[in-house]
Order: structure tokens, then C-alpha cells, then sequence
């Protein structure tokens, strides 16, 4: 599996970023992870996995969303962690491709995988801002889609988020779909932690039938 075209998701932020492998936890709160799988990794460790993070980089995001699961019960070495630019929100035929080809590899390599956690975020990701042309992605959005939260009562970026979240279903092998938890996380950065929005949308959409004609090379 080849994922080495996230590792330039580095030049998306401005921050310390540490790139390593997926059995490496994330680094503390404050600092950009990005975490891909590799055929390195040892199959004695892999055997031990019981769940994949699948989650953005973002510095007040991954941590967080590892120690809940290590809060829940999970040891660290039970934990494949999965991060880059966006998380489960992916854009451009070369990152759907990569990410796709390496969770098909992985499954045959992880046989005793119980859940994976998709989790997109609010408070500006800048994978999904890169994905529409370097504007967050409430002021990219058509004006009938900021209608509808509005009318709804809901928050409108945790509500944008949550209507493209599932497409990353699709990129996920078929054993593995009904084994995933979609949820959208809301920095606190005092506390340092998440908040938690479970997936709720009954419509999906792609970011393209959603943003106003400001998407990137990858929409």
C-alpha cells in the first residue's frame, strides 16, 4: 500500500506536524498527526487490533478522539490509528484510490477488527477548506443548503459536515461498513477535548453538489 501523497497534507497547516505509522498513537493535544498504515507494519501487532481511528490530523482532534477510546476501554496497542488532511472526507480520484486500495489491504491483515470510528470535524478542517479552494466550507456552501440548516435549527457547519460524511462508506470494504461509527467532532479548545455529534443525515451528498462553485483541483 502506498499512502506516501498524504504525508504532503503537512503543507495544508501551520503547525508542528509529526508523520508516522498507524500503529503509533497520536501526538499530544497541540500537535498535527498524521498517521498512515504501510506494509511494514508487523502482522504479530496487527493481529492485536481491535479498532481503527480513522480521523482528520487536526491537532485538537486526533488526540482527543484516541483517548476517548483508550477511555472506553481499548489498550493502545488495540488501536490502529488512520489521520490525514480531512480524515473519512476525501476529495480527488489519487486520495480516494490510495485510501480505498490500503483498507482493502489491511482487512485481510486485521482479522480481529470489532469497530472503525469515522470521524469528520467542525471549528475549520483545513483538509475539507483545501477541498473547496481554501474556503471554509460555510462560506463555500450553495445558499439553499445554509437555508436548510437554518430552518432546521442546527448548527451549520456540524450539518454541511454530516451531509457529506457518509460517502466515506464507499471507500471502506463491505465487511467493514457495517462495523463503522460516523460521528463529526467539536473542538473545545479550552478542555482540550471533543464533543461528540453522531451521524444523523438521511441525505448524502458530495461536497461538489453542495459547495457554490469554489471547489478545488480535487472537487
Amino acid at each position: 500500500m502506498n499512502l506516501k501523497l498524504f504525508e504532503n497534507d503537512q503543507q495544508l497547516v501551520h503547525g508542528e506536524v509529526t508523520i508516522a505509522d498507524s500503529l503509533m498513537p497520536p501526538a499530544a493535544w497541540g500537535t498535527y498527526s498524521i498517521r498512515l498504515p504501510n506494509d511494514s507494519l508487523p502482522q504479530d501487532k496487527l493481529v492485536q487490533i481491535k479498532v481503527i481511528l480513522w480521523s482528520c490530523m487536526d491537532r485538537r482532534i486526533v488526540r482527543p478522539l484516541f483517548d476517548n477510546l483508550i477511555k472506553d476501554g481499548y489498550a493502545e496497542n488495540e488501536i490502529l490509528t488512520v489521520s490525514m488532511g480531512g480524515g473519512p472526507l476525501q476529495v480527488g480520484e489519487d486520495r480516494i484510490q490510495a485510501i480505498k486500495t490500503a483498507f482493502m489491504e489491511l482487512q485481510t491483515k486485521l482479522p480481529n477488527v470489532q469497530k472503525i470510528v469515522a470521524v469528520a470535524h467542525t471549528g475549520i478542517c483545513g483538509g475539507l477548506k483545501h477541498f473547496c479552494g481554501g474556503i471554509p466550507i460555510t462560506e463555500a456552501v450553495k445558499v439553499e443548503f445554509k437555508a436548510q440548516a437554518v430552518e432546521k435549527g442546527v448548527n451549520l457547519e456540524v450539518y454541511l459536515t454530516d451531509l457529506i460524511l457518509e460517502n466515506c462508506l464507499s471507500l471502506l470494504p463491505n465487511s467493514w461498513q457495517i462495523k463503522t461509527h460516523l460521528n463529526i467532532a467539536e473542538p473545545d479548545e479550552t478542555s482540550k477535548t471533543v464533543r461528540i455529534h453522531p451521524h444523523e443525515s438521511r441525505a448524502t451528498y458530495t461536497l461538489s453538489e453542495i459547495v457554490d462553485g469554489h471547489e478545488s483541483q480535487y472537487a
